[in-house]
């Protein structure tokens, strides 16, 4: 059966109440005609509906229903851990950096190179984003500065986005925060607008949501919000098509949806494995956790659909308990909305940019942390936004992403424009101007056109460059010295 898992850094013992007195979700062939059946349009542009037991099995059974799937509950897992609350510490940043009090524990800012490419390229990071969530804690000190819309409750069917659960003002605080104001953390992208969608609340002392309600907040983001980035922190066990074509319809709008991954991967019982949606949905930038030191988070999901990882905590973040409270957690649940302000800095840049050729340059530019290639499930790796700039500027056939030495090995990865499946990597030795060692490795490019290389640390520079073949010895890429 079906089970919904918030990705959530707090231990809640919840149970779900039920929503809908319809109980399923089904997702009708194309050009199909529902209108003499008692089914409602969750997205009708997508043929995704909600209906009873009855009805779904009488769809599915004449062919109208092409697939046909619970209307999952959401539960909070039972894996993670909270911290205890506190006023906020006065505690000063370091001196290159913001005020906010807790900023040095972000360390995302340096390792991503957020601060970097904050202060060279000047984004406003003026964009509309959806956090589909548990709501806002907008009387939150952390917020004065904030641009937080009224946005939708689609449990209650209000506009009382408040968060009773204080999962969603957290994830809100890292992407729109104030920053540099000596209050709290630092929003990434402080002057982007938020539209808080819950879907998951808690209505007389027991948790409420389900997948519908995801649903509906990421057709409403990118229909009547005008949302160009979402954020999702709720994930199904299972692949639902529904949430698949939710993910689909929001993507052809050019809306960039990012999801956390989960974090089961402390388990030993095959759930540490599993697919969590719409995380895993294609179209969707699934995330991953690293601890402090680059490698994957021991709670952070280990499935083979990640797409990037980033710093996930612990991270001290505002409360949703009164003005000036902070708490402490850890998840991909944080991971996500890191990615997701770090998105709206490039985006505001480059507001042409579709949701395909921005998560191609994500991976395409980030650096390979931990083991060589992706079989450690932290995708293509740490993003870094100054190699992304870069990448987003180069017509070159192939990008040499930042390298990356771990554990007496150089990762070097690079990803290919798609026009060539084979290539070969140079890596020349020089000083005093004189070539003192060539070195030439084969590449053989994934179904996403990265491919991964593991070369020997020097003490000396080392002049990486692609070439077609040693036919033609065609360049392929520009030069990357390390």
């Amino acid at each position: 059966m079906k089970r919904f898992l918030f990705c959530l850094a707090l231990v809640l013992s919840v149970s779900a109440v039920p929503v809908f007195a319809s109980d399923y979700i089904i997702t009708s062939r194309e050009g199909a005609d529902l209108s003499a059946y008692p089914a409602k349009p969750l997205i009708e542009e997508a043929g995704i509906y909600i209906t009873d037991k009855k009805t779904a099995d009488e769809l599915y059974s004449k062919g109208i229903a092409v697939s046909v799937e619970e209307n999952a509950k959401l539960e909070i897992p039972d894996d993670t851990v909270a911290y205890g609350e506190e006023a906020q510490n006065t505690v000063s940043a370091y001196a290159d950096g913001y005020n906010d009090a807790y900023y040095a524990q972000e360390i995302y800012f340096d390792s991503l190179k957020i601060k970097e490419y904050t202060d060279t390229y000047k984004p406003d990071g003026k964009v509309r984003i959806a956090v589909i969530d548990s709501g806002v804690n907008r009387s939150h000190i952390d917020f004065a500065s904030s641009d937080i819309e009224e946005g939708y409750n689609f449990v209650l069917g209000s506009t009382d986005t408040a968060d009773n659960i204080g999962h969603g003002t957290k994830v809100t605080s890292l992407i729109a925060a104030g920053a540099n104001d000596g209050v709290g953390v630092a929003g990434i992208a402080p002057h982007a607008t938020i539209v808080p969608l819950v879907v998951i609340t808690s209505v007389n002392g027991k948790t409420s949501g389900s997948t519908s309600d995801v649903i509906l907040a990421i057709k409403a983001a990118a229909d009547q919000y005008g949302c160009r980035i979402i954020n999702v922190s709720v994930g199904s066990d299972e692949d639902g098509e529904a949430l698949g074509e939710a993910v689909k319809y929001a993507s052809e709008k050019g809306v960039i949806v990012i999801a956390a991954a989960g974090n089961d991967g402390r388990k030993t019982d095959g759930s540490e494995n599993r697919l969590n949606y719409p995380a895993s949905c294609p179209g969707a930038i699934s995330v991953g956790a690293t601890d402090n030191k680059n490698n994957r988070a021991e709670y952070s999901q280990k499935n083979n659909r990640i797409d990037i990882a980033a710093f996930g905590g612990s991270l001290t973040m505002p409360s949703n308990t009164g003005v000036n409270k902070y708490s402490s957690a850890s998840g991909t649940s944080f991971s996500a909305p890191v990615i997701t302000g770090m998105t709206a800095l490039f985006v505001s840049n480059h507001p042409d940019i579709t949701p395909e050729e921005y998560k191609r340059i994500l991976k395409g530019a980030a650096v390979d942390i931990g083991v060589s290639g992706a079989g450690d499930f932290m995708g293509a790796g740490m993003p870094d936004c100054m190699a992304m700039e870069r990448m987003y500027g180069d017509k070159n056939t192939a990008f040499i992403s930042p390298a990356y030495e771990n554990a007496g090995t150089r990762n070097i990865k690079i990803c290919s424009d798609g026009s060539t499946e084979k290539a070969i990597l140079a890596a020349v030795s020089v000083e005093d101007g004189t070539m003192t060692q060539f070195k030439l490795s084969d590449i053989a490019f994934d179904g996403e056109g990265l491919a991964y290389i593991e070369d020997t640390p020097s003490d000396k520079p080392v002049r990486y460059f692609v070439l077609d073949s040693m036919e033609t010895l065609k360049s392929l890429s520009a030069l990357y010295e390390y």
